[in-house]
């Protein structure tokens, strides 16, 4: 089974990179932005297999990065290496109180209701379904009908969600025993976790990784459940358990959890009192022992950046881990083949080691989050930065360019003319107009890189092309207009076309006309 599922995933990866290397990445053409969010500091990130996602203190939500099953949310497929406003669906004029993102994206609105859009194979959307949506859809019926919910969490291709009584639903794919319901059926409705290690127990928080979930229960202990190859339940063995089971022993025998986070096949944990345990998978060294041996108990993270050092956040990636420190730095450890670790080199490492590259250097981070290859921090003045694998955009910074340093993600502003298009000259048979297409602003700066203009006979309030009326100068800033016929008494016009990273094609229309003579 996990052959399979690595030989699926594989492939995956193949045909993303595929995309990119088919077109190039100047082929990725950004979607226009509905509204401007450059004003605004994110207050949440979320970062998922090859997309990000970034909450506002309004409600508001906005995705950048791999949209082939929809997961941006903006009604499209088409990827962007830039941010998206997600507009429309089950989110047209609600409000999100919190975002998780794999695969698939998911919303908790602040009524208690949730609502989730991308890929859907497995019933992961929770409408009933299995069909994918490029537009957030409400999950609706199930074990979460009347309910409450009060937090989220994304794997792969399943989605649990904590209600506010204490209990857990989950729903999507289930071939390890991922929903923890005592098979292992696919749902696409939510269903109800139950029995094992959460009979009469409250849940505090829910993480979910790749074929697994854990829960961590009031009173600081933990429970998971689902796959189980590396020992990424931290019972003592390696068999996978359809139904929850108790963490227990190692490292975690006597202590009181804060914080529970999921990887493709490991786990961490949060201790009272600022230290970390991890235990599954270690091939990468992700669970920060300094070897790389798999552990079905919990073991110590120590030594390393984490000398003399609290530990108040926890993030885990498919096979690496970051901790946000007390003094607001942040340090990672494991895989970093695409520089996912943020150090400034490529060199997995094994032990806690500070990520202090590029626009992290000396700044005060406030939170972490970790996608399959990527990860993502807040800054205190609500800069977000990103590094790491970027073959779909998702570090979103305007291009599909890896980065092993921490870089600010772009926020795009739709352009604007500072000064419109004008043309001057004589409009005459055989006279040259000039052509000038203004001034504009925009992040990223618009560039008009094809033919950005037009001419047009304008009679009265209609208006028709006039075949051959303009010589086309293409690629010039002020390019010269030869009139080659007119009538006595039209009009010839502007248009100005542009294309920028932030705007699709866009066309602007002067307000000065002149007429022919």
């Amino acid at each position: 089974m996990r052959y399979f599922k690595d030989l699926c995933r594989f492939f995956m990866m193949m045909s993303l990179i595929g995309v990119v290397a088919i077109g190039g990445p100047g082929s990725l053409t950004a979607v226009a932005v509905s509204e401007s969010v450059s004003t605004m500091a994110p207050s949440a990130v979320s970062a998922g297999n090859e997309n990000t996602c970034a909450l506002f203190a309004t409600g508001a939500v906005s995705c950048w990065g791999y949209n082939n099953s929809g997961g941006i949310g903006n009604g499209t497929y088409a990827d962007s290496n830039l941010p998206i406003v997600v507009k429309g669906g089950a989110l047209d004029g609600k409000q999100v109180s919190q975002i998780g993102t794999g695969a698939h994206s998911c919303a908790l609105i602040t009524d208690g209701s949730v609502a989730c859009w991308g890929q859907n194979s497995s019933g992961q959307l929770g409408t009933g379904n299995n069909t994918r949506s490029n537009l957030p859809v409400m999950v609706d019926g199930g074990a979460l009908t009347g309910q409450s919910v009060t937090q989220i969490a994304v794997g792969f291709a399943h989605t649990c969600a904590l209600i506010a009584d204490g209990s857990v639903a989950c729903w999507g794919e289930n071939g390890d025993g991922q929903l923890g319901t005592g098979n292992s059926i696919d749902t696409n409705l939510p269903v109800l976790v139950d029995g094992g290690a959460l009979s009469s127990q409250v849940v505090t928080q829910i993480a979910t990784g790749d074929g697994h979930t854990c829960a961590l229960i009031a009173g600081g202990t933990v429970s998971c459940w689902g796959q189980n190859f590396a020992g990424e339940l931290g019972n003592g063995n390696t068999e996978k358990s359809e139904t929850p089971v108790l963490v227990d022993g190692g490292a975690l025998s006597g202590e009181v959890v804060t914080e529970i986070a999921t990887g493709y096949s490991f786990t961490c944990a949060l201790i009272a009192g600022g230290t970390v345990s991890c235990w599954g998978e270690n091939n990468s060294g992700q669970l920060g022992t300094g070897d790389e041996n798999d552990s079905n108990v919990p073991v110590l993270v120590d030594g390393g950046s984490f000398a003399f050092a609290r530990v108040i956040q926890l993030g885990t990636g498919t096979a690496h881990t970051c901790a946000l420190l007390s003094r607001g730095t942040v340090s990672c450890w494991g895989r970093n083949r695409y520089g996912q670790l943020g150090i400034g080199n490529n060199t997995n490492e094994s032990r806690p080691t500070p990520s202090d590259w590029g626009a992290l250097n000396q700044r005060t981070v406030t939170q972490i989050t970790l996608g399959s290859y990527h990860t993502c921090a807040l800054i205190s003045d609500g800069t977000l930065v990103c590094w790491g694998f970027n073959s779909s955009g998702q570090l979103g910074r305007g291009n599909n360019r890896n980065t092993n340093a921490a870089a600010a993600v772009v926020w795009p502003t739709r352009a604007t003319a500072v000064e419109k298009p004008t043309i001057s000259g004589s409009a005459t048979v055989g006279q040259q107009l000039v052509a000038n297409k203004g001034e504009w602003t925009g992040t990223p700066v618009p560039s008009f890189t094809y033919q950005w203009y037009s001419c047009t006979s304008k009679i009265v309030s209609a208006t028709r092309t006039v075949p051959s009326t303009c010589q086309a100068v293409p690629n010039s800033n002020r390019p010269k207009l030869t009139l080659a016929e007119a009538q006595r008494g039209k009009f010839i016009a502007i248009a100005v076309t542009g294309k920028s990273k932030a705007t699709a094609a866009t066309r602007w229309l002067s307000k000065s006309t002149i007429a022919v003579s």
